[in-house]
């Protein structure tokens, strides 16, 4: 039987009452997914304000990896001796989806924090693994280190140590904090400096550059005396 314009007129309106329905149902489940990664995100940055890095390993997925270069650090969170505050973390958005599919698989979180009284931020992504969200690509900030060039080659964070480069530099890597750089040799009658990651630190005005020196080359803070 072919079907009469009314029918067909119909047919046409609850069709289009139904595909409302769909594309809201797609919307919700993609809110529900922004929802999830940024919990995650949020848990993984109060694992680091912790100086937990066991607790920020345990949201990790892929071995928590990162992509610079440098001495990595990560491992010695716990160490840190100011960790950051007040951490905020927002979605910037979808990395990537599966095609023709509304909803994404990663999103890019955009994070900021105070660290010792100054203001940083950086990014890591968050995606589904399996029936849950776990951070695939860590939050990872850097920072130069030197030496003097002529007293120590090499320095360390916590446990791991750092060997300096071409001019007496090197890269660190790892979560946000202000860690102690020290001389490797624990007999080196040498000035630990504070390395700041994560935030844009200026030496002082009084200071030269932040570097591993002998205590009676380093750098003192005016109307104090240097130790003997």
């Amino acid at each position: 039987m072919t079907p009469t314009p009314r029918r067909l007129v119909a047919a046409a309106a609850a069709l289009a009452a139904l595909l409302p329905l769909s594309a809201c149902a797609e919307d919700d489940g993609a809110q529900d997914d922004r929802a999830a990664a940024l919990a995650v995100a949020r848990d993984y940055l109060d694992a680091i304000a912790d100086r937990d890095p066991e607790a920020a390993k345990a949201l990790t997925s892929g071995g928590g990896g990162t992509s610079l270069g440098g001495a990595q650090v990560a491992s010695q969170l716990a160490s840190a001796e100011v960790a950051i505050t007040d951490p905020w973390a927002t979605v910037a958005g979808p990395v990537d989806g599966t095609p023709g599919r509304a909803r994404a698989d990663a999103y890019r979180i955009d994070a900021s924090w105070t660290l010792d009284g100054l203001t940083g931020g950086g990014s890591f992504t968050v995606a589904a693994v399996g029936t849950t969200w776990r951070v695939v690509e860590p939050l990872a900030v850097s920072a130069p280190v030197y030496g003097d060039g002529r007293s120590v080659d090499r320095g360390r964070i916590g446990d791991v140590v750092v060997r300096f480069g071409a001019g007496s530099s090197a890269e660190v890597v790892g979560y946000p904090g202000v860690y102690l750089f020290e001389a490797d040799d624990p007999a080196a009658d040498v000035a630990p400096v504070r390395v700041v990651l994560g935030a844009a630190s200026a030496p002082q005005w009084w200071e030269s550059l932040r570097r591993l020196q002998p205590r009676s080359e380093a750098p003192v803070p005016p109307g104090t005396t240097r130790q003997p």
